[in-house]
């Protein structure tokens, strides 16, 4: 992976992350939508930045 990058963030009000990974690929493609935002402009061209994205709740065993 070229300059990958990481994110999460979190929704207080449902208890949800997302995670993201935006890296640079070696061909173009196009721009990714998922994950707007996440990597943006960090890599140049759109058409190279990869990113995938999920989302996760971790169970509140209180």
């Amino acid at each position: 992976m070229i300059g990958a990058r990481g994110c999460v963030s979190f929704d207080a009000a449902s208890g949800i992350y997302l995670v993201s990974v935006a890296w640079q690929g070696k061909g173009k493609t196009a721009a990714p939508t998922a994950g707007l935002g996440r990597g943006k402009g960090l890599n140049g061209d759109e058409a190279l930045r990869r990113v995938v994205s999920t989302t996760l709740q971790i169970a509140n065993l209180y």
